[in-house]
């Protein structure tokens, strides 16, 4: 059951949480215009969710795909959050696999993406496209 299913604009991101699939997506472009009114939801439904997911003794595991084609400094600070969010569940016993995608030719995107994994203390599997 997708509980986010939000679709992409020319300043926000598809995001996508699909609790039959086990998989959280974030796509496109981030800038969005109001901030907080887009991702302090996401975090909320996040938090609600796994929350339910753990206490019903769910641990099986979930995928987070980040591939993000530009975000802001502003969309970073929600990113990090959604990424402290998954640490918080993964350490609670929830498996996890987060997915960094990134352009071949962009290095500045890959290595944000080895900044939010030492971060977070979670490892990230890297993938060129």
């Amino acid at each position: 059951m997708k509980v986010i299913d939000i679709n992409h604009t020319d300043k926000t991101p598809e995001v996508i949480f699909d609790t039959e699939l086990r998989e959280f997506r974030i796509n496109g472009y981030s800038r969005p215009e109001n901030i907080r009114e887009f991702y302090v939801p996401i975090l909320n439904t996040l938090q609600k969710e796994f929350s339910s997911i753990v206490s019903s003794g769910d641990t099986n595991l979930y995928s987070f795909h980040f591939q993000l084609e530009y975000y802001n400094s502003s969309s970073a600070k929600f990113i990090s959050d959604i990424i402290k969010v998954i640490k918080q569940y993964a350490d609670t016993g929830l498996h996890v696999s987060i997915l960094w995608y990134f352009d071949k030719d962009d290095d500045e995107m890959q290595e944000a993406g080895e900044d939010f994994s030492s971060i977070s203390n979670i490892p990230f599997k890297y993938i060129a496209v």
